[in-house]
């Protein structure tokens, strides 16, 4: 699999007080309602949402991720433990 980089864009639009977002099981971003935010990662492989709130309160929001893979033609710059 070819090495990759991964823009993650997120926007809260309503729910709980936070939302927080897991990128590769590390913390992130957390994101308050109303905020959008983005944020450019190498080597992405998972990406989690997690609402912090009441039990049963359901929060809305729109994420767009975007892979760039390596372009023969370009080095990007190598990442420890990511696929090449």
């Amino acid at each position: 699999m070819p090495y990759s980089v991964g823009t993650v864009s997120i926007f809260y639009s309503s729910g709980c007080e936070l939302m927080e977002i897991f990128i590769n099981n590390v913390l992130t971003l957390t994101i308050e309602k109303g905020q959008t935010q983005s944020i450019t990662v190498p080597c992405i492989k998972k990406l989690e949402v997690r609402c912090q709130g009441k039990e049963g309160e359901c929060c809305k929001g729109k994420y767009q991720l975007a892979i760039h893979y390596k372009d023969p033609f370009y080095d990007f710059p190598q990442k420890e433990g990511c696929l090449k």
